[in-house]
């Protein structure tokens, strides 16, 4: 057996039939309801955005529901922590 270097790992990419799988697990029944969005960081650190939709309108609710997530994070990072009466 080879010695394993976590620390020099090859180049690696996502297999698209990972990104096939999820789509096919996503919504329902129905062509029209099934989509995602995917954030990752790959083997070199960088960060990747995939997604997959059947048509413009889940795409772009897709966008939408990733903008809302956004700002409700970015609203909690301004909050104060709670204190500890």
């Amino acid at each position: 057996m080879r010695d394993f270097d976590p620390n020099n790992l090859g180049h690696f990419d996502m297999p698209d039939e990972i990104f096939e799988k999820i789509y096919e697990l996503s919504g329902g029944v129905e062509e029209s309801s099934k989509g995602f969005l995917l954030a990752y960081v790959n083997s070199e650190g960088e960060p990747i955005i995939h997604s997959k939709a059947p048509n413009q309108i889940v795409h772009m609710g897709l966008i939408k529901a990733i903008e809302q997530f956004l700002i409700q994070m970015e609203s909690q990072e301004d909050m104060p922590p709670p204190s500890e009466d």
